[in-house]
């Protein structure tokens, strides 16, 4: 689904109607529900039980997600760091920084408040999403 989602969604990224957090969240919500949806035909017929296992799953998937994430943080950082001091030994060490850099305005903080919020937000869809995806897979599987 990740895939699929992808390709479904990107075109509203290109075209610039949904910008990228959205993006990652609407296919995070895809994800979830679609595989609730199969863990809830999977498990038991109650609907309570389809809930709970769509809830189970979304949080799953949460954990892997975090999990592959920070793998690729901490490989993209030591890439860096080790660019960083190569580069150094060409240059000598003589790129100098500017001695005021605190350009910082209301604007910027406000910005990262609202990403975190939207980070929030989208944890808290994807959880959502599993759980409904369980729910209506133990309801179909009722039917």
């Amino acid at each position: 689904m990740l895939f699929i989602g992808s390709i479904f969604y990107g075109s509203l990224v290109a075209s610039g109607t949904l910008n990228l957090i959205a993006f990652v969240g609407l296919v995070l919500f895809s994800m979830s529900f679609i595989g609730g949806i199969v863990t809830g035909i999977l498990g038991n017929d109650d609907l309570s039980d389809g809930f709970i296992n769509g809830g189970f799953f979304s949080l799953i998937l949460l954990i892997n997600l975090g999990f592959v994430v920070g793998i690729i943080w901490i490989i993209i950082i030591a890439v860096s760091s080790y660019l960083s001091s190569a580069l150094q030994t060409y240059t000598g060490g003589l790129i100098s920084t500017p001695s005021v850099i605190n350009n910082t305005s209301q604007s910027n903080s406000v910005e990262s408040f609202s990403s975190i919020i939207e980070f929030i937000l989208i944890l808290i869809v994807t959880f959502f999403g599993g759980v409904l995806g369980g729910g209506l897979g133990a309801y179909l599987k009722k039917i």
